[in-house]
């Protein structure tokens, strides 16, 4: 097995080459019509005007999107028809800050997970652009969380507890005080690692991570196994939401039983870990989402949206 060194080099000269362990790098990538109505519709998107509806047909219902303190306190409180709505941001801050001018205007909240200087967000991170969209963000209503990439961090920093303090500073010195992260998946680094979550644990007593499916591979990061806890992250960071499949609460397990993702080009929903609903690819129809509402009004849901899957009219 290489070292962090030696693998930080060959991603290096890997990207050089014009290759890439990263999908969606490109998300504005031009493609052909999808819909006769909207020429301009690309085919791996979703259509705008139809998760306007989605999210008009659940304020309708009585369903509230709420932030992640609020969120967190419904759940405790059995308030069924809450939920959550995270956006993970990648490399595309133009359809970011355009999905959050469009949920303001329907009134609704959402979490937007900003990545730290990575290379998805090295073509802006840091710069004017960014800051002002970020507060532009949080002046809507939104909340601003952290998409955290722990095998770059590591390879970044030398540890998790590090990188995350001096993260959580760059964000802190321009205003942000932030209270919630998820793991990014990065899918190049954990073909060559291993799931990310087996480098935190829930708890400071506990002695294994987070349950993940791709096992630990090498011995690069054996030694940041269930490195760092949740709790610790809440106690020392700050960080008292981490928000990825589940909720923890300052690693407390919420019991969260709607999820809905847009990840693999459908939109899905489902109870407990089973799926009970499923679009066609890049595809919100009308049935799809009157069923959903009558799942979310008797539950509470977290929804994963990412604004570069949707079009930009």
């Amino acid at each position: 097995m290489k070292s962090l060194d030696k693998n930080r080099s060959f991603l290096y000269s890997w990207r050089q080459k014009g290759g890439s362990l990263w999908r969606n790098v490109v998300p504005n990538k031009k493609v052909s019509p999808a819909k006769k109505e909207n020429p301009t519709r690309g085919e791996k998107e979703f259509s705008m005007r139809e998760v306007r509806a989605l999210y008009q047909a659940l304020t309708q219902a009585g369903c509230v999107a709420l932030k992640s303190n609020e969120f967190c306190e419904a759940v405790d409180k059995n308030k069924n028809g809450s939920y959550l709505i995270k956006h993970d941001i990648h490399s595309d801050l133009r359809r970011t800050f355009y999905f959050a001018e469009m949920e303001h205007d329907l009134g609704v909240n959402a979490v937007y997970f900003a990545m730290p200087e990575h290379d998805l967000s090295e073509s802006y991170f840091g710069d004017q652009y960014m800051w002002r969209g970020f507060k532009r963000i949080v002046e809507m209503g939104h909340e601003l969380a952290l998409h955290l990439d722990l095998h770059q961090l590591v390879m970044r920093y030398g540890d998790l507890s590090t990188a995350v303090r001096e993260t959580m500073e760059i964000f802190r010195k321009e205003g942000f005080a932030i209270q919630t992260a998820n793991i990014h998946g990065n899918t190049g680094l954990r073909r060559l690692y291993g799931s990310p979550k087996a480098l935190i644990r829930r708890m400071d007593n506990d002695t294994e991570p987070l349950k993940h499916k791709f096992p630990m591979i090498g011995s690069d990061f054996r030694k940041h196994y269930a490195s760092l806890s949740l709790e610790t992250l809440a106690l020392d960071h700050g960080i008292l939401n981490w928000i990825d499949s589940g909720f923890f609460r300052a690693g407390r397990n919420l019991n969260v039983a709607g999820n809905c993702t847009d990840n693999s080009g459908s939109l899905y929903y489902g109870v407990h870990g089973r799926n009970l609903l499923k679009t066609a690819p890049y595809s919100i129809d009308s049935e799809f989402t009157e069923k959903l509402v009558q799942y979310c009004r008797e539950t509470t849901s977290l929804f994963l949206l990412h604004p570069q899957f949707y079009e930009l009219p």
